[in-house]
């Protein structure tokens, strides 16, 4: 714990209390939504986490927020990612975010640090702090209100799908890799762990081989997210959405869902229109940021990457 003033003060890795006032806050401001889980999830599945929060000492509240986490695969160079940077608006341009940022920054020294750059932070990231090594497009938040959801389209007979308990394990992760330029096979198991999530593999039927994977979270604010779905196809991706949703019980009572995937992926576009009927939003979001190397990702096999905090796909 450090003061930072006579009125606040900043925790490292606080209590779950903290995290979920974050939840709370980011959520009525800016839209966000996760899971009260994930702060677990992160804190377990990566090789380093640190959640620096900010609050006013006397009331206990929360201020602002940063978080850090190291994926160190044996062999391989690590990676630091910055996610969660968020303050409360009426604590903004008082510093207090900032100086946290520069906490996590301290952390990272000449490691290499990625974070999801939004629209209008980006290029104050990449001035200000280095992270110049960018995506060559923007990612789109692609969201379809539950009531235009028709599952009524045609699909594939090619594919098949399969839960994670009729897969070799270690096969999923092999195909993984032909998406994730890092490994993590550690976090990805703990991420189909995490609690109302439903996950699904499709095979093609002709080769037994596996083309693709995706789960589907429960998210707060009545929101479903699609995160990760990987698929060498659209026709593979569509087997999977269709399997994956009728799987959540009761998924018509949730208010939307939503991918996050490359502008450059026009297959998402496509099959969002396909079980919408066009009906959907789609707006300028986000894009990777690096401070040493750019590590680049097949977009066209993303259809809709893990999550918009730490996962760099």
């Amino acid at each position: 714990m450090t003061d930072t003033s006579s009125r606040f003060e900043t925790l490292v890795n606080p209590p779950q209390e903290i995290f979920d006032q974050l939840l709370k806050w980011s959520g009525e401001t800016e839209g966000w939504s996760f899971q009260a889980t994930d702060y677990d999830f992160w804190r377990d599945a990566y090789d380093g986490y640190w959640f620096f929060a900010v609050i006013e000492k006397e009331s206990n509240s929360f201020v602002a927020s940063v978080s850090l986490a190291l994926l160190a695969p044996e062999n391989e160079e690590p990676l630091y990612s910055i996610g969660m940077y968020y303050c409360r608006p009426e604590f903004r341009g008082n510093g207090q975010a900032l100086e946290i940022f520069r906490k996590a920054l301290a952390i990272v020294g000449d490691h290499n640090l990625t974070l999801w750059g939004v629209v209008d932070l980006s290029p104050k990231y990449a001035s200000k702090f280095g992270l110049d090594k960018v995506n060559d497009c923007w990612h789109m938040c692609t969201t379809i209100k539950m009531i235009h959801v028709n599952l009524d389209v045609p699909i594939s007979d090619e594919y098949q799908t399969k839960g994670l308990n009729e897969v070799d394990r270690q096969k999923v992760h092999e195909f993984d890799r032909t998406v994730c330029p890092k490994t993590r096979n550690r976090l990805m198991d703990r991420w189909f762990q995490c609690p109302q999530s439903y996950t699904k593999v499709v095979f093609d039927k002709a080769s037994g081989n596996i083309v693709g994977y995706t789960t589907i979270r429960i998210m707060l604010k009545r929101k479903l997210s699609v995160g990760p779905m990987y698929a060498m196809n659209k026709a593979a991706a569509s087997r999977l959405f269709h399997d994956v949703l009728v799987e959540i019980p009761e998924w018509r009572m949730h208010d939307d869902i939503c991918f996050l995937h490359a502008a450059s992926n026009a297959d998402v576009t496509d099959l969002v229109s396909e079980y919408s009927g066009g009906r959907f939003e789609s707006k300028e979001f986000m894009r990777g940021q690096y401070t040493k190397q750019f590590i680049p990702i097949p977009h066209q096999y993303v259809y809709s990457i893990s999550d918009c905090a730490h996962a760099i796909v």
